[in-house]
């Protein structure tokens, strides 16, 4: 079985829209291929590996009517014209809500799958794809008492992977808000309550708040949430200190972690600010579902970020240019060295102050070797391996005289993506020019927040590809008059040499950029209060 998206108009009457074409809600379509006879010999293929028996069979039935309802819960959950599922919409909303209620137990997050104020379709893929995982983990497990055949879950992961990709593309398609569902049932169970133990050896008094290291040094407690028995639970801030894993951890033989990066702020009327945390939650959920890891519930990453701030508000200061990094992380926890999704998580949340983490305008390097991210791949999600695998690279170019990469597509090299740990930023002839998000580039909040206030300020602004043969000839044109990184860590990084293929190319002089500066310049005065904040960004301890 597949998924196939298309319009009506183009070559042919459909269109792919894969390679992100922008159409209208009434042209939009969804084929299925494929039918119910494929999800019957899957059926029959696992009752054959099995072994079924009469306790298992009911375990059978349950992976059946979970498949047999992916389609059923798209087709009834859908809010917009044209959608259209020919041979698997089978039950209506009806026989899918009695279904929901009597999987209650087994698939609680089913409960609340229509997000509030969200596009009901990209929630059900999202719904869609949990199916999958349950699936699967119903699957491995039956696999350590027999063997079963690996065409079950290359199948099962082939429908997880079409979900994600309807997901994205109908939010990328529609210009909506890719948020996952929210766990009602889970988020309510733990009533944001957070235990405390608090250290009795703080470090506050021996650290260096005015000139503080990215990095070298930590707050006095961290939080800590565990997924256990499909369910988190145990929220609790203790003192920072080392943690205990078994050597067969997962997340040590195959990069099982994801994480984020955002920080906190005093305002002029000295109150704790953090810039679009929210945005940081939700981004979290869409690397865990990437990484067929549970989404931490935004419910447990605000009060957790919040609990902490208010336990450790001292290191938390005023002092020009310092801010306290939070670092909320996910790894999964099953000592086990198989291949497969971890049953058992950590959250945690770790704080350290801050000063900036570059001092100085860039040198970079546009890399034309090594690749950052391909499509299909992890570049958009936030995790360890995208990293890692970066510092090799990295570090040549640095051994060469350069402080970070600009990284180019995988296939080709030929197209601009990213610089460093950096969303990458063009001003050409007056224009704001960055390239589109995708699958290997990452959806960045200070990305977002810099286009918000171009546009807000009226600029133009294009989202496209950019390729390197257009740099490089505007440079010389004298037409690229800014580039720059905007991430978290460093907020705004201006660049003042970009090299490519031995030629080093001087940019103008970084006192004159008045874009990327001024762009800086607003982003930290809405954090600190002096002016208004009227897109909603900033939240008060």
């Amino acid at each position: 079985m597949a998924l196939k998206i298309y319009t009506k108009t183009g070559d042919h009457g459909k269109t792919s829209l894969l390679g992100g074409e922008k159409v209208a809600k009434s042209d939009l379509q969804i084929e299925a291929y494929g039918n119910v006879d494929e999800l019957n010999a899957f059926v029959g293929l696992l009752r054959d590996q099995s072994g079924i028996n009469s306790s298992k069979k009911s375990q059978l039935i349950w992976i059946q009517e979970n498949l047999f309802s992916l389609g059923s819960i798209l087709a009834c959950a859908t809010d917009f014209k044209g959608m259209k599922l020919p041979e698997i919409s089978i039950t209506h909303i009806g026989q899918l809500e009695t279904w929901i209620d009597k999987y209650e137990e087994d698939l609680p997050e089913l409960t609340s799958f229509i997000l509030p104020g969200g596009h009901a379709t990209v929630s059900a893929c999202h719904v869609c794809r949990t199916v999958c995982r349950r699936a699967e983990r119903t699957i491995v497990k039956w696999s350590l008492h027999k063997e079963i055949d690996e065409n079950i879950t290359s199948f099962i992961n082939r429908l997880s992977d079409y979900f994600f990709i309807l997901a994205r593309t109908i939010s990328n398609d529609l210009n909506l808000d890719e948020t996952p569902w929210i766990d009602n049932k889970l988020d309510m169970s733990i009533h944001q309550k957070v235990s405390i133990t608090q250290t009795t050896q703080s470090k506050l008094a021996t650290t260096d708040l005015i000139s503080p290291i990215f990095g070298k040094v930590y707050a006095d407690h961290m939080l800590c949430c565990d997924f256990k028995n499909g369910v988190w639970q145990d929220v609790k801030i203790i003192p920072y200190g080392d943690i205990s894993i078994s050597p067969a951890n997962t997340t040590l033989h195959y990069a099982s972690t994801i994480f984020e990066g955002l920080k906190a702020y005093r305002n002029i009327h000295k109150e704790i600010v953090v810039f679009r945390p929210q945005d940081n939650a939700k981004r979290m959920v869409l690397s865990a579902a990437r990484m067929c890891m549970p989404g931490i519930p935004e419910s447990i990453f605000m009060a957790g970020i919040t609990e902490l701030l208010k336990l450790d508000e001292g290191w938390v200061t005023n002092h020009p240019g310092t801010s306290l990094y939070i670092r909320p992380f996910q790894i999964a926890m099953d000592s086990y060295v198989g291949i497969r999704p971890s049953d058992d998580y950590t959250f945690m949340i770790i704080t350290g102050p801050v000063g900036a983490y570059y001092s100085q305008p860039l040198k970079v390097k546009i890399e034309t070797k090594y690749t950052r991210a391909v499509l299909g791949g992890t570049g958009f999600a936030k995790t360890g391996g995208n990293y890692a695998a970066a510092l090799k690279p990295a570090l040549d170019a640095q051994k060469e005289g350069y402080d970070q990469l600009i990284w180019t597509d995988g296939v080709s090299h030929q197209y601009i993506e990213e610089s460093g740990t950096m969303n990458l930023m063009f001003v050409i002839n007056d224009t704001l020019i960055t390239a589109p998000i995708g699958d290997t580039i990452l959806k960045g909040i200070t990305r977002d927040s810099i286009l918000t206030i171009a546009k807000d300020q009226g600029m133009k602004v294009e989202e496209r590809p950019i390729t390197v043969a257009e740099i490089i000839q505007s440079i010389e044109q004298g037409q690229l008059q800014e580039a720059f990184g905007v991430g978290t860590a460093a907020t705004v990084a201006p660049i003042k040499t970009i090299g490519y293929n031995g030629i080093d190319y001087e940019l103008t002089d970084v006192k004159s950029m008045k874009y990327s500066l001024g762009f800086l310049d607003t982003l930290d005065k809405i954090k600190s209060g002096v002016i208004g904040d009227k897109f909603g960004w900033i939240y008060k301890v």
